[in-house]
């Protein structure tokens, strides 16, 4: 959570079903930080970003002992988000500049990377599977960007052209199979099986009018995308996500 001035962050322990004290996460500046982004995996690891005055910022917290790491400059830019792998692993994505940038910190190395361009544009989403592979999704002149980034090779693909949009979410399955969705005069979505590695043709999942699109996928293979009252199923097309 953020207030005036100061990001800071509560645990909650499954165990006691208290609240801790809050954790003041962010140094404290004349400037507001603004849009604190939170993922949490399995283990109780979490990890927040944020942007103030201009410069994306972030803090880990281990979840086998409840304490928070120094704050950490990840790059230049505003609008983070973040997410957490089954390992541990954290991917944080931001804009800069009329950029797209992403940064990783694994487990084992406690170290953000050196912030790596995805592409022009704005407004990323990212996701991750439990095996670490990477999917982000943004808006680059009109159109929904999206780009890949398989655990094994450890690098982003070129960005590709999903189709006109807006507000696109991304999520990824267990296996790694894709699915991003966003609003273009309805809710459109896009499926990229870990089998071909290629996006399909975007479908149309919503009544007109629709915008604001949600994205999740389940353990059994099923992407769920609605917005606002509206949400619809969808099952073999998106089979082993």
């Amino acid at each position: 959570m953020a207030d005036a001035s100061t990001v800071r962050a509560e645990a909650r322990q499954a165990a006691s079903g208290v609240w801790g004290a809050p954790a003041l996460l962010s140094r404290p500046g004349f400037a507001a930080p603004v849009g604190p982004s939170l993922a949490v995996d399995a283990a109780g690891d979490a990890v927040v970003a944020w942007s103030l005055s201009g410069v994306v910022q972030a803090s880990f917290r281990d979840g086998a002992s409840g304490t928070w790491a120094g704050t950490v400059d990840v790059g230049s830019g505003t609008d983070p988000r973040v997410t957490l792998d089954a390992a541990g692993d954290a991917v944080a994505v931001w804009a800069d500049d009329g950029a797209v940038r992403s940064s990783t910190r694994p487990a084992a190395t406690r170290t953000w990377s050196a912030p790596v361009d995805l592409g022009p544009g704005a407004e990323p989403a990212v996701a991750v599977d439990p095996a670490g592979d990477a999917a982000v999704v943004w808006i680059s002149a009109g159109a929904v960007q999206a780009s890949f980034r398989a655990a094994s090779s450890g690098t982003w693909s070129a960005p590709v052209d999903l189709g006109p949009g807006s507000e696109p979410q991304v999520a990824l399955g267990r296996t790694g199979n894709a699915a991003a969705v966003w609003a273009d005069g309805t809710l459109r979505a896009a499926l990229r099986p870990v089998a071909s590695a290629t996006w399909l043709p975007a479908v149309e999942v919503s009544a007109a009018g629709a915008s604001g699109g949600e994205l999740a996928t389940d353990g059994g293979g099923n992407a769920l995308a609605g917005t606002g009252a509206e949400r619809r199923r969808s099952g073999t097309r998106t089979a082993g996500c």
